[in-house]
């Protein structure tokens, strides 16, 4: 498992950004589709283990592949900034499910939305002034808002986004752990050919 590894069912892979949980930062890239069903409701980014550890403050464990001492939780919500865009297909802007199948869409904006939580905006926003703010790529397209996740916000960016970012407790996209899925899956898979046999 690579620490800052994310999925995503609709960014280019080769995105980056960072992530902010209970005031703790997290710099993430995406290099994984998914999550699929979760998805539609709601789940637009899915975090390594290890990074989502250090963010709920618990420990992880290479041998069960598990997040522990973190009270339990597998979905958090979190203030998301996107800081560069990768340069393949999926679509900038908004995150959207799975099923809407973004992810092959190749999206030329040369300098796409950086997505940041709607309290986080007025700052953004006033930030990016002048040229940036006129240019095309400050418009969200009427497309991008039809399906977009509810609780996001666009803003242009020319370069990376400057902080601070304020956390937010509205913003609907979570994170879960694929490891900690995946584990499980093969534990139960292994129990039930061992009972097989």
């Amino acid at each position: 498992m690579q620490k800052g590894l994310a999925a995503s069912p609709s960014w280019p892979l080769g995105t980056k950004g960072y992530v902010v949980y209970q005031g703790k930062k997290a710099d993430f890239f995406i290099g994984d589709r998914g999550p699929g069903i979760p998805s539609d409701h709601g789940v637009m980014l899915d975090l390594d283990g290890k990074t989502f550890a250090d963010l709920t403050g618990g420990t992880w464990d290479d041998s069960s592949m598990t997040v522990e001492g973190n009270g339990g939780a597998g979905h958090i919500n979190v203030t998301y900034v996107v800081t560069e865009w990768g340069s393949n297909p999926g679509k900038k802007a908004a995150p959207r499910p799975f099923s809407a199948g973004a992810y092959g869409v190749h999206d030329d904006s040369p300098n796409g939305p950086v997505m940041v939580c709607p309290s986080a905006v007025a700052t953004a926003a006033t930030a990016a002034t002048g040229p940036a703010a006129d240019s095309p790529a400050a418009a969200t397209p009427a497309d991008d808002a039809a399906s977009a996740a509810p609780g996001f916000s666009t803003v242009s960016a020319a370069g990376p986004y400057s902080e601070p970012v304020t956390p937010c407790p509205e913003v609907s996209a979570a994170l879960i752990v694929c490891a900690v899925a995946a584990a499980a899956g093969r534990s139960a898979l292994r129990r039930a050919a061992g009972r097989r046999s």
